[in-house]
């Protein structure tokens, strides 16, 4: 049967496949657009099948931040090759999924994918990724994602950061006691520093609190056969695996880094001095870094 240009491009658009895939699904469905929108999707699922042993370490990371300040989300989309990733179609699938989680407060890779497309309508996220990977051919998928959001009777902003080439993003949240202080230029100066300096120093947790219990306990047997080792009285081995923790959680933890523009004050010192000159008390809630391939 003849299969019109019309109805190739309109399935194309749908599904993103090339032109010769989407002529020979149409050929194959009787010219039926949405037998062959389905048969270009089971194709994509077959085609991640054949490549579910290869390694998807390659993506980028996206972020959405609400129009308010008050929410974000950010995600990584993970396939196999850095030329994958640079694509605009990829990088924009990776947008939209961003976007769709923080503005439908989901935090499930799988429950995300089930949302309705922004691209394709009528069809979900998985159809689209489906049709992604028929078209470019790799496995894919959703890696890492978070959200942070402003309690409703709290003030605070939300701030997104992104570097190395979308291969690494920040978001930060910091809440304070006056609704004034997220309007001042020295408070959104300094949210977007702490986004800043958490992509540059990695840090694990805001403060010494919010490091796990187990990675604490691991660090001190370390030190204490370090020390050990360096022939240490066994009586004062606590006492120095003590005093080098304290070293590691100023490596570590976000308020007792050496902060990115001012090395002489740790980033908390820094935020207590605008807190300062605002008059107010400043948090940092909480944050979520994702680094493709670590």
């Amino acid at each position: 049967m003849s299969i019109s240009a019309k109805d190739v491009m309109k399935l194309r658009q749908m599904s993103g496949a090339g032109m010769m895939d989407c002529k020979k699904a149409l050929t194959d469905s009787a010219g039926d657009i949405d037998t062959a929108f389905e048969y270009l999707r089971k194709k994509g699922l077959k085609t991640a099948a054949k490549r579910a042993e290869r390694e998807a370490n390659e993506g980028v990371v996206a972020t959405f931040i609400a129009e308010d300040q008050r929410s974000g989300g950010i995600l990584e989309l993970l396939c196999e090759t850095d030329f994958v990733a640079k694509t605009d179609e990829f990088k924009q699938f990776a947008d939209d999924l961003a976007r769709t989680m923080q503005e439908r407060k989901i935090t499930v890779a799988e429950e995300l994918l089930q949302q309705d497309s922004l691209a394709l309508p009528g069809k979900t996220f998985n159809d689209q990724l489906s049709g992604i990977v028929a078209k470019l051919g790799e496995k894919m998928h959703i890696g890492r994602c978070g959200r942070l959001e402003v309690a409703s009777d709290s003030q605070g902003l939300v701030k997104s950061y992104i570097h190395l080439g979308s291969k690494q993003g920040v978001i930060v949240q910091v809440d304070a006691g006056n609704s004034d202080s997220l309007t001042a230029a020295s408070f959104q100066t300094m949210v977007n520093d702490l986004a800043l300096q958490i992509a540059a120093f990695n840090p694990i947790a805001v403060d010494e609190n919010g490091v796990d219990k187990t990675v604490i306990e691991q660090e001190l047997d370390v030190y204490r056969e370090q020390a050990r080792n360096e022939g240490k009285p066994e009586q004062i081995l606590d006492k120095i695996a003590t005093g080098k923790l304290r070293k590691f959680y100023s490596e570590v933890t976000l308020l007792a880094q050496s902060f990115v523009k001012e090395e002489k004050l740790t980033v908390k010192q820094h935020i207590e001095a605008v807190g300062g000159e605002l008059s107010d008390q400043l948090q940092v809630v909480g944050f979520i870094s994702i680094n493709i391939g670590k």
